[in-house]
């Protein structure tokens, strides 16, 4: 079996194990928010959100934890391809701050439905209908339920996406500290992938923490493996300048970048990249 076939499969079974783990940890989280009431939510220091977020955070670090134990399975396999006998010294697993995990949390679930719930409420009027009126109590009564329901998925997607994140980080640190790898690569899912995730894995392997200093700048948020709520790339080291471990996805995604920065004679803006991606994806 060629080695980019090997590798992939390490890939896809990588991916299965995570998106699994950010599947189970997101429903849970989005659970627990359902049982909140909006006058939970309006409270300013409710008991019942705390405990919510006390309860979300414990199961995110417990997840981001075994989700770095994956990773770390997923590097020995990677590496073991190049050098079978060689012992892996990862980096030591450090999980996110507390603080981070609980104001993403709050922002995406309690901030988010707040402001859903101070939007107008649907008009109630007057009628001799006894029907209509049933219709108009239901209509009004499920306003506070829909917005509780919507920032519950807004919680779900942040806690996925976080839950991932321990694998990342690890990858990331084990990395810096093996003198044998020479870099990561993003990994995604190929066909369907989201405009965001296909420009950064436009980038192909990051050789060196400052490879990309310039471009960063035209990339969202802080860090280097930038992500979004529900996002369920991963990071891949990369052992040798060889093009046997780029995925070919990775590769028409590179040239895609190429092309287009020579049509406009200059970087790509992220719009430029939403649209070209968008114009490819609808001809395929």
């Amino acid at each position: 079996m060629a080695l980019l076939e090997r590798i992939a499969g390490l890939d896809a079974a990588h991916r299965q194990r995570q998106v699994g783990l950010q599947a189970a940890v997101g429903m849970r989280v989005g659970q627990l928010f359902r049982d909140l009431t909006p006058a939970d939510i309006l409270e300013p220091e409710s008991d019942a959100v705390e405990t919510w977020l006390q309860r979300s955070t414990t199961l995110l670090g417990a997840a981001q934890g075994r989700s770095a134990e994956y990773a770390r399975d997923y590097y020995d396999g990677v590496a073991h391809l190049f050098e079978p006998e060689r012992e892996i010294e990862h980096a030591t697993f450090e999980p996110s701050p507390i603080e981070q995990l609980r104001t993403s949390l709050f922002v995406t679930g309690v901030v988010h439905a707040r402001q859903r719930l101070k939007q107008p409420a649907p008009p109630t009027r007057e009628s001799d209908d006894p029907g209509i009126r049933r219709q108009l109590d239901i209509l009004q009564s499920s306003f506070g339920t829909q917005a509780l329901d919507l920032s519950a998925d807004d919680a779900a997607g942040a806690a996925a996406k976080l839950s991932a994140e321990g694998g990342r980080e690890q990858v990331k640190a084990t990395v810096a500290q093996d003198r044998r790898a020479m870099g990561w690569i993003r990994i995604t899912r190929g066909v369907g992938t989201c405009y965001f995730c296909a420009m950064l894995a436009s980038r192909g392997p990051v050789y060196a923490g400052d490879s990309f200093d310039e471009s960063d700048a035209r990339f969202e948020g802080p860090g280097q493996h930038k992500v979004h709520d529900n996002c369920s790339c991963s990071l891949r080291p990369v052992f040798t300048r060889s093009t046997a471990e780029i995925p070919q996805w990775n590769f028409d995604q590179i040239d895609a970048w190429r092309t287009l920065s020579k049509t406009l004679r200059r970087p790509p803006r992220l719009e430029d990249w939403r649209a070209d991606y968008a114009s490819r994806t609808k001809a395929a």
